[in-house]
């Protein structure tokens, strides 16, 4: 598979966890409070790990060019 095809797929896959994620937080038997706090801490600790992730790649490509 080349790296587009690959790339599609990866977002592709990331979507679907996401939808997923979504039906299984507004189907869950808990108050909208719980649900929206749950919600909120899931949504930043996805943040921290794609900005930990893209400081990684970038340090990888800058290594990669000295």
């Amino acid at each position: 598979m080349d790296s587009n095809g690959a790339k599609n797929m990866g977002i592709g896959i990331l979507i679907g966890a996401a939808a997923g994620i979504a039906a299984g937080f507004l189907l869950a038997p808990k108050s909208g409070k719980e649900t929206r706090e749950m919600i909120r801490d899931k949504a930043a600790s996805v943040r921290d790990r794609l900005s930990r992730k893209g400081a990684q790649e970038e340090e990888e490509e800058m290594a990669e060019t000295r």
